[in-house]
């Protein structure tokens, strides 16, 4: 599991700042810029992989969005193209294909002047957890503390922001046996989380994390109370007051294997057909 939600690349409000709408202020004198519709392109990405779980289609949707994003020579929509890419990537297991989004979202950090900025922080973040699934978790511990540096000098402490990236955060640092650090940071991320109804999904996801960190750090046996303890609490958070969305169906698709592996078969059904209804709109 992890502590993302989704996983954008620049906020709406990055986006809007005071650009021309055909005339890019980071190239003076330079071509004319036709920005894509960030929003929309955002929305309708989220409505294919989350509410119709339609893969083909949204894959077609981020490279049509691509492509348009060259062709108006608008960097920053690339950027939030790029950003998506590389979860969508990620998420289905195609190694080249994230690892080209990143190095094409890194380039244009740079290019952009936004390695000091939240969206880069984001986009660092974003980096982190491809090289995490793909078993490199030292370059994912250097491009989280890279984003750790940035959201942690410009957010607020309460942002959720800094609780997903205290969660994926805590992934790289387990992979790596530095169980203590991972442990921190995963109550970091509770701290932030603990109280707030709208991140209700992601304390289940942290709940669920915290269960696998200690499996790892202790051992079966020792672990047992534990593993009880984050799961029943998991699983309060999902059978609870929960709007039973799009992103819902995601979370228990994703929450399933863990309860799973651990015996809970039943709650893992459970959540698998929730999933199902959603999607199928029953």
């Amino acid at each position: 599991m992890n502590g993302e939600k989704k996983e954008h690349g620049i906020p709406a409000e990055d986006y809007k700042e005071p650009v021309c709408p055909f005339v890019s202020d980071f190239y003076e004198g330079g071509p004319a810029v036709e920005p894509i519709p960030v929003g929309r392109f955002i929305e309708k990405l989220d409505e294919l992989i989350y509410k119709k779980n339609d893969i083909s289609a949204a894959r077609r949707h981020l490279d049509y969005w691509e492509r348009a994003a060259k062709a108006g020579n608008d960097a920053r929509g690339l950027l939030t193209v790029e950003n998506e890419m590389m979860g969508f990537f990620r998420q289905n297991g195609t190694k080249d294909e994230a690892y080209a989004a990143v190095d094409a979202a890194l380039g244009l950090l740079g290019e952009l002047n936004m390695t000091d900025h939240v969206t880069g922080a984001t986009t660092y973040l974003n980096a982190a957890t491809v090289y995490k699934t793909f078993g490199e978790p030292g370059k994912a511990v250097e491009n989280y503390e890279k984003a750790r540096g940035i959201y942690e000098k410009h957010l607020e402490k309460s942002d959720s922001r800094l609780a997903g990236l205290y969660n994926n955060y805590a992934l790289a640092l387990c992979d790596m046996g530095r169980f203590d650090e991972s442990e921190k940071m995963y109550f970091s991320a509770l701290e932030i989380v603990e109280n707030d109804v709208g991140q209700a999904l992601e304390r289940a996801i942290t709940y669920l994390n915290l269960a696998d960190l200690y499996y790892e750090k202790l051992g079966e046996l020792d672990s047992a109370d534990y593993i009880e303890k984050y799961l029943s609490k998991a699983e309060a958070v999902l059978d609870g007051d929960v709007e039973h969305s799009g992103y819902y169906a995601y979370v228990c698709e994703k929450c399933a294997p863990t309860f799973e592996y651990y015996g809970w078969f039943v709650t893992a059904k459970t959540l698998r057909e929730r999933a199902a209804m959603i999607h199928d709109g029953t």
